[in-house]
């Protein structure tokens, strides 16, 4: 606690003008974490993108179910002397053991980092160099904001390396013939529907600390519902990639546009579909639908669509171009 008190004298004193700064580096990260990938995959490298998107969505979903387990509140809430910057309180939802941004952000650039690292170029090197540190500045950056405690985003960088490390291995040995692809994405699926079913059905802690006052506590009772719907939103992307990738391995089976030109319109494309997909036409659909419903399908059906309707409708007209 001592070393948020430290950050937060500077973030309100001499240090004021760098909180924006820090601010648009956490989110900018937790947004291109999401977005790069999918370029990757259907612009450069398919294998490698779907790599980097395996993990993300297995570090971010294992992220939240830990977050449902240990139920930590937030550091402003164990001790009211310290409060988080307004500018991060609204991305600040649910529990705040482990960090969400630090795990989505190394798993991503972790996982792009070695993907660089394997190719032996004084250019890639420095890219490596650069993607690696890109996680620690995102950690450091929740917790100048006052989101997180260090505890926080150690283990969401830990969570996102291991996924990196250890699940990429595997899923490099599942990758490589289609009875241990279907293995793979059904054991995943199956123990990803387990997780989820435990985190929504079970019973939260009440709190019961002297210091909080009544909106405190109303506010925990508040993350114990919004946390429920955060597990559903990354088991959203998890189970959309999982499925999808079935499905595209058997029967889509794209491939990746050479032509610079067809890559930079695939990509542009592809980013605008999806962002238009998942904040606008998803939520408009189910508008009326529960929040456990919305919340899953917000990420579940844009992921299915970048990861196979996309592919399979650009290929299509490619082929016809060509």
């Amino acid at each position: 606690m001592d070393y948020l008190f430290l950050l937060q004298n500077l973030r309100e004193g001499i240090l004021s003008w760098l909180t924006p700064v820090f601010f648009f580096f956490s989110e900018v990260g937790l947004v291109t974490s999401f977005l790069v990938p999918f370029v990757i995959y259907w612009c450069i490298e398919k294998k490698a993108g779907a790599k980097i998107l395996f993990c993300y969505s297995l570090a971010s979903f294992i992220t939240n179910v830990v977050k449902v387990c240990a139920c930590v509140v937030r550091p402003w809430i164990k001790d009211s002397r310290l409060h988080i910057d307004l500018l991060a309180e609204k991305s600040a939802t649910g529990y705040s053991f482990p960090s969400g941004h630090a795990t989505a952000v190394s798993a991503s650039f972790f996982g792009m980092a070695l993907w660089q690292g394997k190719v032996r170029e004084k250019k890639r090197c420095l890219l490596c160099v650069i993607l690696s540190v890109i996680p620690f500045l995102t950690a450091f950056s929740r917790n100048w904001l006052g989101a997180h405690t260090v505890q926080d985003v150690c283990i969401g960088l830990l969570i996102g390396a291991l996924c990196v490390f250890a699940f990429g291995f595997i899923f490099d040995k599942a990758e490589r013939n289609e009875k241990s692809w279907i293995a793979f994405n059904v054991f995943f699926i199956f123990a990803v529907i387990c997780a989820l079913i435990y985190s929504v059905f079970k019973s939260y802690p009440v709190f019961i600390i002297s210091e909080l006052n009544a909106g405190a506590l109303s506010e925990l009772s508040y993350k114990n519902k919004k946390m429920k719907l955060d597990v559903l939103k990354s088991a959203g992307i998890i189970l959309g990639f999982l499925t999808a990738g079935i499905f595209e391995r058997r029967f889509v089976k794209f491939l990746v546009p050479q032509d610079k030109r067809e890559k930079i319109i695939v990509g542009v494309a592809g980013i605008l579909t999806l962002v238009i997909l998942q904040e606008f036409l998803v939520p408009l659909i189910f508008c009326k639908a529960l929040p456990e419903i919305r919340s899953f399908a917000k990420y579940f059906i844009p992921v299915v669509w970048g990861t196979v309707i996309y592919p399979a409708i650009f290929s299509m007209l490619l082929k016809k171009a060509n």
